[in-house]
């Protein structure tokens, strides 16, 4: 299929709903996490904000994550922290950013005012995983203050991806350290990918070689039960108990990255270990 016939067909089927918004950290994440999680900015509530971990908000990144390929052509966002006008001004305000997918950016500024602003993309975005990067802000009185944004939604076709139900945007902490997309293989061209999304599906993506642009999927449910305790169940499959190990170590550069295993009795597929990034 071309790119264009793609995009056709793109454009014709209802835009997908949000499947995770992450974030590489957030303010007071370590003393009172829900106050200003990533998820705040896909909950349809101006009142309610993330913030980056310090007052260097060009250090952080968003991650958007969908289920199915978008183009996305568009970009609404609230920013700065909209609880009220002296929040708005105590907090910096984020007035450049660039959205990155697949090897291909679009940057766009929004003017330092209240309420929610609609930006049209120079270059449309086509993929699954989406990174909004701030590249200038609006200081505070306070440099150290960090820098917020309310909302942020992406449009496609002039239709915005849908946010999750907001019953399932409250703080877990277990939910949070899996929820995102997971990678294998090569680093830098990974061959096999695992998501696990707010609404409790998960999916994961294998290369097959020949045909690269159409990799082996599969999907099935996950959650938590009243114990605390992880379980995963495959499409056709039954519901089984899985132990996510997670360990974070500095990468050679100093950066840190995160690795999960899961054990237990998992598809095949699911049987390597992951990192956090490509």
């Amino acid at each position: 299929m071309t790119a264009a016939l793609l995009g056709l067909v793109l454009a014709a089927a209802p835009a997908p709903a949000v499947g995770y918004l992450q974030a590489t950290g957030w303010y007071e994440r370590g003393s009172n996490p829900a106050h200003y999680q990533p998820l705040n900015l896909i909950d349809g509530d101006l009142r309610t904000a993330w913030c980056s971990s310090g007052g260097d908000a060009l250090a952080e990144t968003l991650t958007v994550g969908v289920a199915t390929p978008v183009v996305v052509d568009e970009v609404r966002v609230a920013t700065g922290n909209q609880a009220d006008a002296n929040a708005f001004h105590t907090f910096a305000r984020p007035r450049k950013f660039v959205l990155r997918t697949e090897g291909r950016a679009s940057t766009f500024s929004v003017a330092d005012t209240e309420g929610t602003q609609t930006v049209k993309l120079d270059t449309p975005l086509q993929g699954t995983l989406f990174a909004l990067e701030v590249l200038d802000v609006e200081p505070s009185d306070d440099p150290a203050m960090p820098a917020c944004v309310s909302e942020v939604q992406l449009v496609s076709h002039g239709k915005p991806l849908a946010d999750p139900p907001k019953k399932l945007l409250g703080w877990n902490a277990a939910r949070s350290a899996l929820l995102g997309t997971w990678f294998a293989g090569d680093e830098g061209a990974p061959d096999k990918s695992l998501s696990f999304f707010v609404d409790g599906t998960w999916q994961s993506r294998t290369v097959v070689y020949g045909e690269p642009t159409r990799p082996k999927l599969a999907s099935g449910q996950w959650g938590f039960d009243k114990k605390g305790a992880l379980w995963l169940k495959a499409s056709g499959s039954a519901q089984v108990a899985v132990k996510p190990i997670q360990e974070t170590k500095a990468d050679a550069r100093g950066k840190p990255r995160t690795t999960l295993q899961l054990t237990g009795n998992v598809p095949a597929d699911l049987r390597v270990t992951f990192r956090d990034r490509p």
